[in-house]
């Protein structure tokens, strides 16, 4: 059970970011959400593979997780626990979650180098994740 927690908590991490990235309304942005907000349109539109490091409460003696996710193809594949999935939501999706939320959107931002923390709160407390973008020669992981 331990395993399937985690697992699905870097899943959500690395979704809800993708989504977070896209949900910002040009119009209403500074200069740093903005520039967050072309990462996430990149990210959606343009072969992309992403490393996660992620440091979390709720792993014994705070050992780093990792973590990798693949935009490509019009799929979004993440790779937990060396086994690659492909999710059920589009990069389509999100992008159409965008436009939903552009009026919405209370975003504000602040540049730390694709690095953030989250605070889940209960027993699974806070967490530390950093992340690498290569944009090359990126193809769907072998299934």
């Amino acid at each position: 059970m331990y395993r399937s927690i985690a697992s699905m908590f870097l899943t959500h991490c690395a979704l809800l970011f993708a989504v977070t990235l896209a949900a910002t309304d040009a119009n209403a942005m500074d200069g740093a959400c903005q520039s967050v907000s072309d990462v996430g349109r990149k990210v959606l539109t343009t072969p992309t593979h992403i490393y996660t490091t992620t440091t979390a409460a709720f792993r014994p003696g705070g050992e780093p997780t990792t973590a990798e996710t693949i935009y490509a193809g019009g799929a979004i594949y993440v790779k937990v626990n060396d086994r690659w999935t492909r999710s059920k939501i589009t990069p389509q999706d999100i992008l159409q979650q965008k436009k939903e939320n552009q009026n919405n959107s209370k975003i504000t931002c602040r540049y730390l180098r694709e690095e953030f923390d989250i605070d889940v709160g209960g027993k699974l407390g806070k967490s530390h994740s950093s992340m690498h973008y290569e944009y090359g020669n990126v193809q769907p992981p072998q299934m």
